[in-house]
């Protein structure tokens, strides 16, 4: 229960990572809570005006400095990591806050992106998540059900990069934007496939469900 050390940049965004993978793992609303009320601790102690995050906060008395950095090192940078988390929050909760932030942040970093992309793989990562149309996928069912199961472990295991997950049943869908207003659909475990907030006819068949999350339309840079 002692903190001794102030958060860095790695401290907050690897950490809202976590949590966020933690949501999309058991659902527990006080995971995104949590990742929210850290996200806005970052932003009000890293936040660069100019766009991006300074590793260190601007009261820290043992740098001379301070850094921002876009380039991966051992870990994947922490910037990069930022503007994902930023648009995976975006993507649960619909706050614009969120979308202009990862925007505001990919635009600092074009100019070393356009001339050295190989050394910012998770910022083009970001990027990708960015200019794809990236899903917002809502589960409306009960948890025990196998039919909610068996959904939920397709989604675990297809490889769909650019995606958020959120579960819940119908009494408590208006929890998070993405699950408000959203019902099952002849009392079973129904899926809503969406993006940018316009979601495709909801859905019980996983077949359906597969065809709708493999519909990419591709995107240029030009």
């Amino acid at each position: 229960g002692e903190a001794r050390f102030s958060a860095d940049l790695d401290d907050y965004a690897y950490l809202i990572q976590g949590l966020l993978e933690l949501y999309e793992a058991n659902f527990d609303m006080k995971w995104i809570r949590l990742a929210e009320e850290l996200q806005a601790m970052q932003d009000k102690k890293l936040s660069d005006p100019e766009g991006g995050y300074f590793f260190t906060a601007e009261d820290d008395p043992n740098l001379i400095r301070r850094s921002k950095e876009y380039y991966d090192g051992a870990l994947p940078n922490s910037n990069a990591v930022s503007v994902l988390n930023l648009l995976r929050l975006y993507g649960l909760t619909f706050h614009e806050r969120y979308d202009e932030k990862a925007k505001k942040t990919l635009e600092s970093s074009s100019l070393f992106l356009s001339k050295h992309p190989g050394a910012f793989g998770q910022m083009l990562i970001a990027l990708n998540y960015y200019l794809d149309r990236s899903k917002e996928i809502a589960i409306i069912g009960k948890l025990q059900d196998p039919e909610t199961e068996k959904l939920l472990a397709f989604f675990r295991r297809e490889f769909l990069p650019n995606k958020v997950v959120a579960f819940t049943s119908e009494d408590k869908a208006q929890d998070l934007p993405i699950t408000a207003k959203k019902t099952m659909k002849e009392g079973k475990t129904t899926v809503y496939v969406c993006e940018n907030q316009t979601c495709k006819l909801p859905t019980t068949d996983i077949e359906v469900i597969r065809k709708q999350v493999s519909e990419i339309k591709r995107y240029s840079l030009d």
